[in-house]
């Protein structure tokens, strides 16, 4: 069995790929130059899909949830600081579900 370290066909399209980047001096700018341009010479439709949407992300940072998780794991004396964590805690929360 080939694998792609071995493969001839993978080889060969490396070996075009790394010729074609060699007239350019490996410059990704006029690689990327060339390859639209070939594009545009060759009559062909290109397709561009529209953007995807964003992902709807939560407000809650990862750091912050980290914060949330550390603060039940350890325990937590009733001291000013103590107090001041858990107020800091629930300002991080977010809305709370009914």
């Amino acid at each position: 069995m080939n694998t792609p370290t071995n493969d001839p066909i993978v080889a060969e399209v490396r070996a075009a790929r790394d010729k074609h980047a060699a007239q350019f001096g490996y410059d990704l700018t006029e690689i990327f130059r060339d390859l639209r341009e070939r594009q545009q010479s060759s009559g062909r439709k290109y397709v561009r899909y529209a953007p995807r949407p964003p992902v709807a992300t939560t407000t809650t940072s990862s750091m912050q949830q980290c914060y949330r998780v550390i603060l039940r794991i350890l325990p937590i004396t009733a001291t000013a600081e103590s107090l001041a964590d858990r107020r800091i805690d629930r300002e991080f929360a977010g809305p709370t579900e009914s």
